[in-house]
């Protein structure tokens, strides 16, 4: 039985001619495929605090293209201004604070 992992999905160093680095967020995306509008939507149904959905975002590594349509779905929705920002661009602020600064880590509850 040679190859380990043996058809996980794990293909490191296969054929892409070694010009290519894989970032931390392909590897993310490779365990946990990133959300979508649905999803963002199912976890502010289910009553998901803004805070919670946020760092869900953040944990996926993955800025979202919002289509008009998607954004009049979630203003409908009631998806708060803070969490739409955050889900074009997951290291923005996500205080409702314009002059806070970002936090690495994600948690600027002190600041």
């Amino acid at each position: 039985m040679t190859g380990g992992a043996g058809g996980m999905g794990q293909s490191s160093g296969s054929s892409d001619g070694g010009g290519s680095k894989r970032s931390a967020a392909d590897d993310i995306s490779a365990v946990a495929p990133p959300f979508d509008v649905e999803d963002v939507l199912r976890m502010h149904r289910v009553g998901l605090q803004d805070e919670v959905i946020i760092q869900a975002l953040r944990a996926r590594f993955h800025p979202m293209t919002l289509s008009a349509d998607d954004l009049e779905l979630l203003t409908k929705n009631s998806v708060s201004p803070t969490v739409i920002s955050v889900m074009e661009d997951p290291f923005r602020d996500g205080s409702t604070s314009e002059g806070r600064s970002h936090s690495r880590t994600g948690t600027d509850h002190n600041i």
